[in-house]
């Protein structure tokens, strides 16, 4: 069974109330300690840069973090909220 932590980090309808390209932010993560994320939107998708990987929710209709070979994932739930998920080490 896979074990996840999961991070709400920024509501994206904030984020678009800025009027910005993108949105750059640190956070503290509970066992993760603090993380730098930056926040883009661009052709209509949403995409989170942090730990130098851009993560693309819902890229082609599919869940982040449903993705069995991956251990950094994101989504956004049904509030426009933008999650990022770290599968826990077995």
């Amino acid at each position: 069974m896979e074990i996840w932590n999961e991070y709400n980090l920024i509501n994206l309808n904030d984020f678009e109330n800025m009027n910005i390209p993108y949105f750059q932010f640190s956070r503290n993560l509970e066992n993760l300690g603090n993380k730098d994320f930056r926040v883009f939107k661009g052709f209509g998708l949403y995409s989170i840069l942090v730990d130098n990987v851009l993560l693309i929710p819902y890229l082609n209709g599919k869940n982040g973090i449903a993705n069995p070979t991956r251990t950094l994932g994101a989504y956004i739930d049904e509030n426009n909220n933008l999650w990022i998920g770290y599968k826990q080490e077995e």
